[in-house]
């Protein structure tokens, strides 16, 4: 038994060393196989559907632009506006050497005297500014100064606690409302009536009308009384009645952006709202742009908004893009390889738009339709 024994541990042992040998050895094809590099798996990606330029982010701060109003030469005796207020068509300005500064709605200033019988662009401008403000010009034809503007025009005056000043129609000149009278002509019979007085004509000074564009308009700022006006100090700065959005940029910073592209920004109340570019001006040196957009919804002046674009070009509609290095150009032709399974199918395809990484592509074949999510090989 207990050679039996011994004779079959001697068989295992002689089994073990046998498999522990036959592990370690190799055949040379083995060997050549594990020493192979493992088979290429290709590199894909997927197409996507969107625009071709970037999105792009920019912080706007919201401003009010403001604009001077001279209102003449002379010191300011008076002032009828404050800042903040808000200033309408007909409201008394200030009174500058005593007398008023009174605002009208009108495309350009007046440039010379008024008074009955004149005629021309800037007696319709002044009628239409008297409408505007509530007062009518009667039957007057438009560009032509009758009794209807002109008692319209006393109106308006009558309301800024003013009286037009008066002149003599010979002359045209402006002359005292009570005129002292004159010492009769030597030579005169005695206890002949007296000369009548020259008949005197009420007439509207050009500076004293202020013709304005944008009203209604919040008052900015205002001279105090005693501050003398002239081309470097004017009567009042008025404050646009829009708030707009703006940055200023490096040139270049801008990118793709154009005038109407669109965006959106959160407004002071929280409320998501969509602002479309108005302007891209560049600085006087051609350092810096300016980029302006509307300003819709509920924003403080000072404070600043991220404007989030997804569409920066404005490009109409979206398109298929797929990566530069998905696009293999061979033979005067551009080419992608979609994925089917474990086979890439070609397809011949137009490039109509690129940047940077990026291509629009669109199919020569109709029928091959090309999807958002297509997965096609790179390089």
């Amino acid at each position: 038994m207990r050679r039996i024994a011994g004779w079959l541990v001697a068989m295992v042992l002689v089994a073990a060393g046998t498999w522990v040998v036959a592990d370690r050895l190799e055949s040379p094809a083995q060997i050549a196989a594990r020493a192979e590099p493992p088979s290429p798996v290709p590199v894909t990606a997927p197409l996507r559907t969107g625009n071709v330029h970037a999105r792009m982010t920019l912080t706007l701060t919201a401003v009010q632009d403001s604009r001077a109003v001279a209102g003449g030469e002379g010191v300011v005796t008076r002032t009828a506006v404050a800042a903040g207020d808000s200033l309408e068509p007909g409201e008394l300005l200030a009174n500058v050497d005593g007398r008023p500064r009174i605002a009208l709605t009108g495309p350009f200033a007046l440039y010379r005297d008024l008074g009955r019988g004149d005629h021309g662009d800037d007696v319709a401008a002044l009628q239409d500014g008297l409408r505007e403000a509530g007062y009518r010009t009667g039957g007057d034809k438009a560009g032509v100064f009758g009794a209807g503007t002109m008692a319209a025009l006393k109106r308006l005056y009558e309301n800024a606690g003013a009286t037009l000043p008066t002149r003599t129609p010979e002359e045209g000149s402006p002359v005292a409302a009570t005129p002292v009278e004159a010492a009769p002509p030597s030579g005169s019979v005695e206890g002949a009536p007296p000369a009548s007085p020259p008949q005197l004509e009420s007439y509207l000074p050009p500076q004293e009308v202020v013709m304005l564009t944008g009203l209604p308009a919040t008052v900015g700022s205002v001279a105090g009384v005693g501050q003398s006006l002239d081309g470097e100090h004017p009567l009042l700065q008025l404050l646009s009645s829009e708030v707009r959005l703006s940055a200023t940029v490096p040139t270049g910073s801008q990118g793709s952006l154009v005038v109407g592209a669109q965006g959106t920004f959160t407004d002071a109340d929280g409320a998501v709202q969509t602002a479309t570019v108005t302007g891209i001006d560049a600085s006087a040196d051609g350092s810096e742009v300016m980029i302006r957009t509307d300003s819709p919804g509920r924003v403080e002046v000072g404070a600043s908004y991220v404007l989030t674009i997804d569409n920066p070009a404005a490009e109409q509609g979206q398109a298929i893009l797929a990566p530069v290095a998905g696009v293999v150009t061979r033979g005067g032709r551009t080419y992608i390889y979609t994925r089917d399974g474990d086979e890439f199918a070609e397809v011949a395809v137009t490039v109509t738009a690129s940047t940077g990484s990026v291509v629009a592509i669109e199919p020569i074949d109709p029928a091959q339709e090309l999807e958002d999510g297509t997965e096609i090989k790179i390089g």
